[in-house]
């Protein structure tokens, strides 16, 4: 997502060192979460995100983001929890999602994402709150 960069100096960004901002946690110097609740942002998630091979949360959740949710998350195979909530995202959730088999909690309420829960994602044993309200959204939930 577009950041306003203007608010950045609120979070103590040092421009040479992401480890060092408060809005991202790092372990080994390797990005492990973000946390960009309520910043404003507005634009895309790149499907680049998977590239953030250790992410365990990614919270972008109370924003103004768009598009699609990109099924590249579903590669991030250490992600516990991922907040995409109170955007304005479409599309459906991906198939991918099934992957995420350390997935704890999944939120994507308050968006305009259509079409049916993925079957698979019954598979992600681990998932203990799945939050998808206010959505569009139609058949039943995976065993």
């Amino acid at each position: 997502p577009e950041i306003n960069r203007s608010r950045w100096d609120l979070y103590g960004v040092n421009k040479e060192d992401h480890c060092n901002w408060k809005v991202i946690k790092c372990v080994d110097c390797r990005i492990t979460g973000i946390s960009l609740s309520f910043q404003k942002l507005q634009g895309f998630i790149s499907p680049e995100i998977n590239q953030l091979l250790k992410l365990t949360s990614l919270n972008l959740d109370r924003n103004s983001i768009t598009g699609t949710i990109p099924k590249e998350i579903g590669d991030l195979d250490m992600l516990e929890y991922l907040d995409l909530s109170e955007n304005e995202l479409e599309g459906s959730i991906p198939d991918e999602f099934s992957n995420l088999l350390n997935l704890k909690r999944l939120k994507l309420y308050s968006n305009s994402v259509g079409g049916s829960i993925p079957k698979k994602l019954g598979d992600c044993l681990n998932l203990l709150e799945l939050s998808l309200y206010e959505n569009f959204l139609t058949g039943t939930i995976p065993e």
